[in-house]
């Protein structure tokens, strides 16, 4: 939920140049392990914030953001065996994937 809020927040906050802006999740399985990307098209995530954005906080770039919501996520996926990465991150959007191994 957290990384939607922060798609949702980065779509409605910056210009988009007037693309739609969607957010979009997608799931599917390989393997034993549950892959989903969540893709939007707001703007690209600078350098200076991808390299610390999973780290409590210090990746907020919102003006009063606790800098909380992607180590949060982080930590649970962890916590479940998974993980979180960038997958891309350009002027047309972001896509985070996740990967959760799915247990019997």
């Amino acid at each position: 939920m957290n990384l939607c809020r922060n798609a949702q927040q980065a779509m409605m906050d910056a210009d988009i140049h007037g693309r739609a802006k969607k957010l979009k999740i997608t799931a599917e399985k390989i393997d034993t392990d549950v892959h989903m990307h969540v893709s939007d098209t707001g703007p690209r995530i600078p350098e200076h914030i991808r390299e610390k954005i999973f780290n409590a906080f210090e990746g907020s770039t919102k003006a009063g953001g606790s800098g909380l919501g992607m180590a949060i996520a982080v930590e649970l996926l962890r916590a479940h065996g998974g993980t979180i990465s960038i997958e891309k991150t350009d002027e047309n959007g972001t896509t985070f994937h996740i990967v959760i191994p799915d247990e019997d």
